[in-house]
């Protein structure tokens, strides 16, 4: 038989009404023993203990309670729940160096109108790497300088399992094949397996390479200059093996010509015909003309005054000219050049210098004629420049004249 006890409904709901007297009780004595803990923001100060270089840095930048006392004051309320969460934060911080079993002890305590919360850290054992397995699969498996990446896979059987190392080591995998013309070589497997009780972790890497691909056309977005100008700053053909090097000289070249303030190249691997990447250039121009004006006072030459300018693309070509003109009442001075670039090589520039120059003084004047042509190319990283100059001077000194 078994036996039932019946609670009477009025002393269940004394009984009720007692427990929620006693919780608003424990609030009220609560809030009167701290009254700024509900109702006012205070400051937290994050005190960590037992680590310290890259680990208690890690922990201060996952830590939620660190990152928000450092943006400002907090709730109690708020502060009370970060800090409950604080284990979980130090664990997650912790693992990516190989502790996945960390003993915290944590204190919060009130010092004037601060918190303070203590952390005292006692990381463990690192987890010890048993086993690395990196494995290639595709048609450039065998090719020596994924087979020497492979090799040099960072993370090493018997050392500490450590995160970073182990990201570093794909990435370099990604960044072999994307730099070789691999673009859709990917992981099949990459995975850490920890066993926490034995303290040991197995680093299993499979990596397919996928096919070779090959430059496509390249197309320009933009609308100031011929494409068959800037066909000229393209370092490669199309059907050419693809190399990021190619790409990065591409960029550069267009970067350090005048015509764009942004140079964005992207590969369309979407629109590739069969083993043939295009390439797509978007370009943003500069403003075509750039110019300086400038005045000034000078105890020798009076007032003076100086005007440049800069024509970034004269003609669709890629033509471009500077001119520059300084005026005073001893001294003027005017000169100019003009630049016609891809000049023999897709880096040569032929330029055309003129100048003149006027001296006025009490005893003497001088008049001064230049001009010049330039020819240049980058070549090995230098810039390689052989030129032509012709100078006539005229001058009276005093009674005396001449030319040379």
């Amino acid at each position: 038989m078994s036996a039932h006890r019946c609670v009477p409904v009025r002393g269940a709901i004394r009984q009720s009404a007692r427990a929620l007297i006693r919780c608003l009780a424990c609030c009220l004595v609560w809030g009167t023993g701290a009254p700024a803990l509900l109702a006012q923001d205070a400051k937290v100060k994050v005190e960590i203990e037992g680590i310290n270089g890259d680990l208690e840095r890690n922990v201060r930048a996952v830590m939620e309670l660190s990152r928000a006392a450092d943006n400002g004051k907090l709730s109690r309320w708020r502060i009370g729940q970060l800090h409950q969460r604080a284990d979980e934060d130090i664990l997650v911080a912790l693992e990516p160096f190989g502790y996945y079993r960390p003993h915290v002890d944590k204190f919060l305590e009130r010092s004037g109108e601060e918190w303070i919360a203590r952390y005292v850290i006692e990381p463990g054992p690192a987890v010890m790497v048993r086993s690395v397995r990196v494995e290639l699969t595709g048609p450039a498996a065998e090719e020596p300088f994924f087979r020497d990446v492979a090799a040099g896979f960072p993370l090493k059987v018997g050392e500490p399992l450590q995160h970073p190392l182990y990201e570093a080591g794909k990435l370099a995998l990604l960044t072999a094949a994307t730099d070789s013309g691999y673009l859709d070589a990917d992981f099949d497997t990459s995975a850490v397996i920890v066993d926490r009780d034995a303290g040991t972790a197995d680093v299993r890497v499979i990596f397919h390479t996928g096919e070779r691909f090959h430059f496509g056309p390249v197309w320009f977005d933009q609308d100031i200059l011929d494409d068959e100008f800037l066909q000229t700053r393209v370092p490669f053909a199309q059907g050419d093996l693809w190399r990021q090097d190619r790409l990065l000289k591409l960029q550069n070249t267009l970067v350090e010509d005048p015509y764009f303030a942004r140079v964005d190249i992207l590969p369309r691997r979407d629109s590739a015909q069969g083993l043939e990447v295009p390439v797509q250039v978007s370009l943003a121009p500069n403003k075509r003309l750039e110019y300086e004006l400038g005045a000034g006072y000078g105890t020798d030459t009076g007032p003076r005054g100086r005007a440049a300018g800069l024509w970034r693309w004269v003609t669709r070509g890629g033509h471009h000219a500077r001119a520059d003109i300084t005026l005073s009442l001893v001294e003027q001075n005017g000169s100019a050049q003009y630049t016609k670039p891809a000049f023999l090589t897709p880096t040569g520039t032929l330029t055309f210098v003129g100048g003149y120059a006027q001296r006025l003084l009490e005893t003497s004047d001088s008049r001064i004629l230049t001009g010049g042509i330039r020819v240049g190319r980058k070549r090995f990283g230098w810039r390689e420049q052989l030129s032509f100059s012709w100078q006539r001077e005229a001058f009276e000194v005093g009674p005396d004249t001449g030319v040379r």
